[in-house]
């Protein structure tokens, strides 16, 4: 006579198992209770999960939101002359200090050392690179001979060397150049980071600048490269303030320019008085 036993729904035949040696009667019992962890864990995933639907404790979570930043950057019109207003506020300041001997000696010798140090060891690799340029533009030939016999270029770098100087040491301190604060420009940011970032947004702007394609995107008030790399975005105010402030900016400085030869080592000029004498003038006689 068979004995049976139900577990669970299923009948069990009890002199099977006895026949059965020890070790198979091990692996039988390791593949019975496999098969109801597994029957568990699928009740278990068929189960709604609360944190599923964004419940817990019957109240729904709160979702945070991406948000995306739409506001345009500054518009390459206003940063071409905030560029202006840095040169002539530098043209102002290297007429006013220049009659000092060490003012005099940084400005003729920087850009003429930095020319020297990039010359000795990127030389090279910039050599180079303009050869490979130069085979699809040979236009960069024509302005290398240009500028090489040019007698104005070390005065044009030097100028430029100063306006660089004046960039980043403004943009420590207002967040932006002098000429875009005057513009009506600003940094995204907090206060200090923003401060902190601009100084390195300037550098990057010198290695970038021989690249007009990175400042493209300022065309359409897109962030440029140097941007996008900082994390930062520079942009004005009010646009319709911006062309009010960018027209009386441009004016001042051109009058500071103007002037400055009158400051020359921060000392009035003394003024020089000219005498006229009239003197009556026989007719001509034919």
């Amino acid at each position: 006579m068979e004995l049976y036993e139900e577990t669970a729904g299923e009948e069990i035949n009890l002199d099977a198992i006895k026949a059965l040696s020890p070790q198979e009667h091990a692996e039988n019992l390791n593949n019975t209770d496999n098969q109801e962890l597994e029957s568990d864990q699928l009740k278990e995933d068929d189960k709604p999960s609360k944190k599923a639907n964004g419940l817990s404790g019957g109240k729904r979570n709160s979702r945070k939101k991406i948000s995306i930043d739409h506001r345009p950057a500054a518009n390459a019109i206003f940063r071409i002359f905030a560029f202006g207003i840095d040169v002539l506020l530098t043209l102002s300041l290297v007429e006013v200090f220049y009659p000092f001997i060490e003012f005099k000696s940084f400005y003729d010798n920087g850009a003429k050392s930095i020319w020297e140090f990039g010359k000795n060891h990127l030389g090279e690799l910039v050599h180079t690179q303009f050869v490979l340029m130069s085979k699809s533009l040979p236009l960069l030939d024509t302005v290398k001979s240009t500028l090489a016999q040019s007698p104005y270029t070390m005065s044009i770098a030097s100028v430029l060397f100063m306006t660089i100087i004046l960039r980043v040491v403004s943009s420590f301190i207002f967040g932006v150049s002098l000429g875009q604060t005057l513009v009506g420009m600003k940094s995204s940011g907090s206060f200090f980071l923003k401060r902190i970032i601009a100084p390195v947004r300037e550098v990057l702007g010198v290695i970038t600048f021989p690249f007009l394609i990175f400042d493209l995107p300022t065309l359409i008030s897109k962030r440029s490269l140097k941007e996008v790399i900082t994390r930062s975005r520079v942009e004005c105010f009010n646009s319709s303030l911006s062309f009010f402030m960018v027209v009386i900016s441009t004016v001042l400085s051109g009058l500071l320019y103007g002037i400055s030869p009158l400051y020359k080592g921060l000392e009035t000029q003394s003024s020089v008085l000219v005498q006229s004498r009239e003197q009556a003038i026989k007719p001509w006689s034919y």
